[in-house]
């Protein structure tokens, strides 16, 4: 079966943006997504699609980020459950961010 290619060819950039800031191999990233480092390359050169949002998650997951910030658009949940989660989250993350902890006293 022949790929089809990606009807958004910013995805693959996208992709391999964040693989080289981890400083990652296509190897290792592939592998940490369950996926052939072929598949990986030709995602990320645009020559196969990546738009489910099944396989954003396993991506995203491998390179630890949301499945959003990949495809450059907000990505619909599975269920309810999903997106409470989700929203759980960014609550969580909201809060760290405005946390302003003091800085540590320098040891004696």
């Amino acid at each position: 079966m022949t790929p089809r290619p990606t009807a958004d060819p910013g995805i693959g950039g996208r992709i391999r943006d964040r693989r080289l800031r981890r400083g990652w191999s296509i190897r290792f990233a592939a592998s940490r997504a369950g996926v052939s480092h072929a598949t990986w390359s030709r995602i990320e050169r645009g020559l196969q699609a990546a738009d489910n949002r099944f396989m954003l998650a396993d991506l995203a997951c491998a390179l630890e980020c949301s499945p959003a910030e990949l495809a450059g658009a907000e990505v619909p949940a599975g269920d309810r459950d999903a997106v409470a989660a989700h929203a759980a989250v960014h609550g969580i993350r909201r809060a760290l961010v405005d946390l302003d902890l003091p800085a540590p006293a320098p040891p004696r």
